[in-house]
């Protein structure tokens, strides 16, 4: 029998095993966010096989390969403007309010990046603002859910544009809000309606501290609203505290119980020739409260003898039956 259910348990394992990548290969993905899960709608995979955006100027390229965007910088900054992809005049808005974008820094240092996309079909293009981001920031997601505030660049102060920092070596998603972006000219008002977003890509991605930039997209999706932030390493902490000190409380008890049991005052009447009850404690007995205490007689001094290893014997018993229990 013990058999049989071990084989069960293990066919089972392996069927959940063969089922994960064909969920996976559905684009959707659920990440870690702090102490939170947060779910990812797959919108563009970006499988568009050798598409290339040429970046103003010649400064830089865009190519669409092996399943993402590979951006690379030989002059200043990488400057580009719709960018279009088979999959996202198809996608769907509704209920987003973010777009999420899974990105790797692969450059030597910290590098600037603006989304500027076209929101309307025949649209101007459009930027995000550093100053409704105060209010709506944008997310920097890593592989084990630490999230932060991305930092922003002064007002235009990125070749005219708002950008904020995608960190050296950063690996994970970007959440940008769609109520982010705005016309560069009034970007104190955000110009995406609600359930809508972008229908064209345009980036502007140049160097901080970086003196070679390569920068790559995997994959485009959209989430609703996000869970409320909670560190990771905090949760971990508190549950720790908890268990240290419920273990202590659990200890505390036990001892003391210990230390009860050790004290516990025995009581056993034990007959005389005189019918009266004598009380013996482990402790010594106060002369005023024994009847017999001070009485130096060989019978009462026998009697008492006989009745405690008579007690003592009764203890071992118990305490022998106990363990064997």
């Amino acid at each position: 029998m013990k058999r049989l259910l071990c084989t069960l348990t293990l066919l089972c394992v392996l069927a959940g095993l063969c089922v994960l990548p064909l969920s996976a290969a559905e684009g959707n993905v659920t990440v870690r966010y702090g102490a939170e899960d947060l779910s990812l709608t797959l919108i563009d995979p970006l499988d568009d096989a050798g598409l290339t955006f040429d970046g103003s100027f010649g400064f830089g390229v865009a190519t669409v390969q092996n399943g993402e965007m590979a951006i690379t910088v030989n002059g200043q900054y990488f400057d580009c403007y719709a960018m279009t992809t088979a999959a996202l005049p198809n996608a769907s808005f509704t209920g987003a309010k973010y777009l999420a974008l899974s990105i790797r820094n692969e450059s030597d240092g910290d590098v600037y990046f603006c989304l500027q996309p076209i929101v309307t079909a025949g649209g101007a293009n459009m930027f995000l603002s550093g100053e409704l981001a105060k209010k709506n920031p944008v997310r920097l997601v890593d592989a084990k859910g630490n999230a932060k505030d991305a930092k922003w660049s002064g007002t235009r102060a990125i070749n005219g544009r708002d950008c904020f920092i995608v960190p050296y070596k950063f690996s994970g998603y970007v959440l940008i809000p769609l109520g982010i972006i705005a016309d560069l000219n009034v970007l104190s008002v955000p110009v995406v309606a609600e359930d809508s977003g972008i229908v064209a890509y345009g980036f502007h991605i140049c160097p901080d501290d970086a003196t070679t930039v390569r920068f790559a997209i995997s994959d485009v999706y959209v989430s609703g609203a996000l869970p409320e932030y909670r560190d990771p390493a905090a949760e971990t902490t508190a549950a720790t505290v908890s268990q240290t000190e419920t273990t202590t409380a659990e200890q505390t008890t036990a001892e003391q119980t210990s230390v009860q049991n050790a004290t516990t005052t025995v009581t056993e009447p034990i007959e005389t020739s005189t019918d009266d009850p004598v009380t013996v404690t482990t402790a010594e007995s106060d002369s005023a409260s024994n009847p017999i205490a001070g009485t130096d007689t060989g019978c009462s001094s026998m009697i008492g003898l006989s009745g405690l290893l008579l007690l003592t014997a009764v203890g071992g018993a118990a305490f022998v039956a106990k363990k064997r229990r």
